[in-house]
Parts: C-alpha cells; sequence; structure tokens
C-alpha cells in the first residue's frame, strides 16, 4: 500500500480507523507499511 496522490493519501486518512470504511486500515498497519517503504528506499540508495 503506497499512496499515489492527493486523493490517495485521503482516502487512506478517511479509513484509518473507521469501521465503516471499504478498506478499513488500523495506525499499525500505515506503520508497517510505512517501515517496509523507509526500509526498501534505504536499500536501493
Amino acid at each position: 500500500m503506497m499512496p499515489g496522490g492527493p486523493n490517495d493519501i485521503k482516502d487512506l486518512m478517511n479509513s484509518l480507523d473507521n469501521p465503516q470504511a471499504k478498506y478499513e486500515i488500523t495506525r499499525e498497519d500505515l506503520r508497517r507499511c510505512a517501515g517496509r517503504v523507509i526500509r526498501a528506499v534505504k536499500s536501493a540508495e
């Protein structure tokens, strides 16, 4: 999961801890994903 633009970021934030969202995500889900992205970028340097 990686946001591609402003609307993607808005969708992610609206889904955060929202049981009514089409794809509910938690803050921990976002942290885990961000950590993977950061590790991938660092390993590519």
